[in-house]
């Protein structure tokens, strides 16, 4: 049975296979790539200056070529290994 939790760091609502018990963090998908790949939150804040779980979607609209890249701007893509 599937249970409704909300991303503890994004706040988007997912379901996980367990019941959340509240005293551990809960992570949609976006998030826990994230983590794994090893890059903090706050980095990419500080760096990108944007919210870490929007980057799927813009990188996601990049490939569809529903939003041009701007010139001279580097989206992050973080299927790629960190140098």
């Amino acid at each position: 049975q599937m249970h409704p939790a909300a991303c503890a760091m994004c706040g988007d609502m997912i379901e996980v296979p367990f019941l959340p018990r509240g005293d551990r963090p809960v992570f949609c998908t976006t998030v826990k790539r994230i983590m794994t790949l090893g890059y903090q939150m706050d980095e990419i804040q500080q760096r990108w200056g944007i919210h870490p779980c929007q980057v799927e979607g813009i990188n996601q609209d990049l490939r569809r070529g529903l939003i041009p890249p701007k010139p001279g701007v580097e989206i992050p893509d973080f299927e790629r290994t960190r140098s």
